[in-house]
């Protein structure tokens, strides 16, 4: 369960989220950005709810083959993209063209949804640590009910950062803007550190859990 805590957390602190919610909260509605939380959740959940199911109808040895190839997959994909984000610019251009899109007036809840999902299915890290999310679930080895369970736990974390900037600014707006400008600055500033932390630390997890699952 450790495991899957982590990847939900290297999901709920990565910046560009983050940033589109604070940039939604200084120029749209309170529902406007609660609707692109809503479709990061959605995402993010389907994502981990489906390497689950994929793996549903696979019983005993063949059930820990596939998760362990499983598992050593996503810490070399975890690897390369963390070597991605190290050569890539400070100011990513299709980033910045999102949170400028978002700071735009007429953003409706259906538009804000839609790019909820769309940062996960198409941000290759987040798209990776809810991969990671279902194997880690699945490495649980538990019944189907508890796996649902899981995932919903599993969903509720990586949207809890998110979900506590609409919370703290629909209930003190004038308050939670000064919070939510400092949060931006801290944000981009300590980005790479904790996407280093993230991404290498989970790579060497699944090294070590798809590791052990062949030799076994």
């Amino acid at each position: 369960m450790a495991t899957a805590g982590a990847a939900a957390l290297g999901i709920a602190v990565s910046p560009i989220p983050v940033l589109a919610v604070a940039a939604l909260l200084g120029s749209h509605t309170v529902r406007t950005a609660f609707a692109f939380v809503a479709g990061e959740a959605v995402a993010v959940g389907a994502v981990a709810a489906l390497v689950v199911a994929a793996s549903a109808g696979s019983l005993g040895d063949s059930l820990h083959s596939t998760l362990s190839f499983m598992q050593l997959a996503i810490a070399a994909l975890l690897v390369l993209l963390w070597i991605a984000h190290r050569r890539r610019s400070r100011d990513d251009a299709a980033a910045g063209r999102v949170l400028a899109r978002l700071d735009e007036t007429g953003v409706r809840p259906s538009a804000a949804f839609a790019t909820g999902a769309a940062l996960v299915a198409l941000n290759p890290k987040n798209f990776a640590l809810a991969l990671a999310g279902g194997a880690a679930i699945l490495d649980l080895d538990t019944g189907w009910s508890v796996n649902v369970l899981t995932v919903l736990a599993f969903t509720a974390l990586a949207i809890s950062v998110l979900t506590a900037e609409v919370v703290a600014y629909a209930l003190w707006p004038r308050r939670a803007a000064s919070l939510l400008a400092r949060g931006r600055e801290a944000a981009m500033r300590h980005e790479r550190v904790v996407v280093t932390v993230v991404l290498l630390g989970l790579a060497l997890l699944f090294f070590m859990l798809g590791l052990r699952g062949l030799l076994r």
